[in-house]
């Protein structure tokens, strides 16, 4: 299969979770550039709320974010011959096929996050619903079965939100821990994996009312970033020791008027840029995080309510679950995204090109999202 420029093009997978229940995991070609498919091949998975590709591309890990909370496996089947050909051809590509090979209970209520272990032999999950965090084994790459879990307390100030503990996020450590960062009790807490369980390390407590999101670290330094939905703030942190972080800078996400549920974010480590996601504004912010400061230096508009992004092939790829689109913005020399093209898709609730395989690819090492 081939992009608009010549190249082998890429396959996106799309979470669409309709409003009124239901939803799909669907594959989109995508040609590198500026060009999105329509659905080549789709799975029925209910709310969908987030996903991730194996290292190797061959499966998906889909969050199903009901009541009794589930992590779903699919495997992508490619069709014979779809290894990229050495050079371009104009015939009609056949269509991969996707397949449920796994499907595991979390252990909580509607999980919308999940991220692995550095080691690949775990999933930690986020259960929205009830304060679960629950670790799952996995097995050829699939989460098999639940071997823990903990309950989560607390509360905050925004009574309507934080009634009780939210776990949001999960975001692995490079020495292993992973944090959970709890939208509802705002907070981070740490913990540690062995022996098959979660061992508690250390909590951060974050201003009142701040509804912490989505958590990312930088690789070479001790800084890392929040989003908070509720205040509608990017906080810098910086993480004294593992899980104990101080708060170091704070700065609205956009600069547009108006009620700001933030949403996702990913760093771009080598260039010093923050991009955040901004939901009611319905841009995509990005800031300068060189120094200790955050400063913004640009904001482009997306479709509407902006969840989750991607950065992949030199490009930005926003869902706008409301907006009913996925926009597709080229990142400038500077790392900046310029405005986008946008493809119509229903319900994109998050968006994640195949890795490593055909066509662009994504950007590796350099952009740190905070899928962990």
């Amino acid at each position: 299969m081939t992009g608009s420029g010549g190249g082998v093009a890429t396959l996106v997978a799309i979470g669409v979770a309709p409003p009124g229940g239901g939803g799909r995991v669907a594959l989109h070609r995508w040609d590198g550039a500026s060009v999105l498919s329509g659905p080549v091949a789709q799975v029925p998975v209910e709310a969908p709320t987030w996903l991730r590709w194996s290292a190797g591309g061959d499966l998906l890990v889909v969050a199903s974010e009901v009541g009794a909370g589930r992590l779903v496996t699919l495997e992508v089947v490619d069709p014979p011959g779809s290894v990229p050909a050495t050079a371009p051809t104009t015939a009609p590509a056949a269509a991969p096929r996707l397949r449920r090979v796994a499907d595991v209970a979390t252990g909580g209520s509607h999980p919308c996050h999940f991220a692995p272990t550095g080691d690949g032999a775990h999933v930690v999950v986020a259960n929205y619903g009830d304060g679960v965090v629950s670790l799952l084994a996995v097995d050829g790459g699939a989460p098999t079965r639940l071997l823990d879990s903990v309950r989560l307390t607390g509360s905050g100030p925004v009574a309507d939100r934080q009634e009780g503990s939210h776990p949001h996020h999960v975001a692995p450590a490079g020495d292993g821990t992973v944090s959970i960062v709890d939208l509802g009790s705002d907070r981070v807490r740490t913990f540690e994996v062995s022996g098959g369980r979660l061992h508690h390390v250390a909590t951060t407590d974050l201003p009142a009312g701040t509804g912490p999101r989505h958590l990312v670290r930088a690789a070479s330094s001790s800084a890392a970033f929040l989003t908070c939905e509720l205040s509608g703030q990017v906080i810098r942190l910086a993480e004294e020791t593992p899980g104990r972080f101080s708060v170091v800078a704070t700065a609205a996400a956009s600069s547009r008027l108006g009620h700001d549920d933030v949403a996702h974010v990913a760093l771009d480590d080598a260039r010093g840029l923050l991009h955040v996601s901004n939901r009611g504004p319905d841009t995509v912010s990005t800031f300068d995080v060189t120094g200790d400061g955050l400063r913004l230096v640009g904001e482009v508009d997306v479709p509407a309510h902006p969840r989750q992004f991607t950065v992949a092939g030199g490009h930005l790829l926003v869902g706008g679950l409301h907006g009913g689109a996925v926009s597709v913005h080229p990142l400038a020399a500077d790392g900046r995204p310029g405005p986008g093209v946008v493809t119509s898709v229903e319900a994109p609730a998050c968006v994640a090109v195949r890795p490593g395989r055909q066509g662009a690819g994504t950007d590796g090492e350099r952009f740190r999202p905070s899928e962990g």
